[in-house]
C-alpha cells in the first residue's frame, strides 16, 4: 500500500516537473507559415493584405519572437508598404510602418493583444509579395525544474526511509495486517 502511494507521488512529482505544452508556452516548437500574394495597383480591389496573426494560425503571446522574411518581386521592389499593428483601443502601431522592397528581420511579441499585418502597394503596378512568419515561443526556464527536481527526490526518500522504518528487520515479513513484532513490547504493559 505505502509503496504504491510513493510511486503515485513521485509520479505527481515528475509531472508537475514537465509540464505541458502548447503552441506559445516556453520551449514550444516553432509555428510558421508562408505564402505568396498578388497586390493590385494601390487603391484597387486586394492592394493591401491585412491580416490577424490568428488567421496564420499564430497563437502569439508575450515574450514570444516572430521571424519576419518577405520580398516583392523576388526582392527587386518596388517597396511596399509594411506594419504590424492592433486595433484595441483605437489603432496602435507596433512595427513601422515602413516602406521597403524586402525585410528580413525578428520582432519580439511585447504584449498577448490581438496583432494584425498589412502590406500595401503604394504604386500603379501589380506586385508580387513573398511571405514567411515564423513565431517561436520564449525558450524553456528550467530555473524552476532545479528547484522541483532536487526538492522531488528529497520527497521521495524521505517517503522511502519512512516507508522502510515502518518494516521489521528481518527477511521482509508484511506488517500490513497490524501485527506487532514478537520482541516489541507491548503499549498495554507499564514498566
Amino acid at each position: 500500500m505505502r509503496s504504491r502511494s510513493f510511486a503515485a507521488l513521485l509520479l505527481a512529482c515528475l509531472l508537475a516537473v514537465a509540464g505541458g505544452a502548447s503552441a506559445h508556452t516556453p520551449g514550444a516548437p516553432p509555428v510558421a507559415h508562408n505564402g505568396t500574394y498578388e497586390l493590385a495597383p494601390y487603391l484597387q480591389v486586394n492592394y493591401s493584405l491585412h491580416l490577424f496573426f490568428n488567421d496564420l494560425g499564430f497563437p502569439m503571446s508575450a515574450g514570444d519572437t516572430l521571424a519576419i522574411d518577405w520580398k516583392v518581386n523576388g526582392g527587386l521592389g518596388p517597396s511596399i508598404d509594411f506594419e504590424i499593428h492592433t486595433h484595441e483601443n483605437g489603432s496602435t502601431s507596433y512595427y513601422g510602418p515602413v516602406r521597403l522592397s524586402s525585410l528580413n528581420t525578428t520582432w519580439k511579441v511585447p504584449n498577448s493583444a490581438l496583432f494584425m499585418f498589412n502590406f500595401t502597394n503604394p504604386t500603379a503596378y501589380p506586385l508580387n509579395l513573398s511571405f514567411e512568419f515564423v513565431l517561436f515561443a520564449p525558450p524553456q526556464d528550467f530555473s524552476i525544474a532545479f528547484f522541483i527536481m532536487p526538492a522531488a527526490a528529497g520527497i521521495a526518500f524521505g517517503w522511502f526511509l519512512w516507508v522502510r522504518a515502518g518494516r521489521p528487520a528481518g527477511d521482509g515479513d508484511d506488517t500490513s495486517s497490524g501485527d506487532q513484532a514478537p520482541d516489541a513490547p507491548s503499549l498495554d504493559e507499564e514498566e
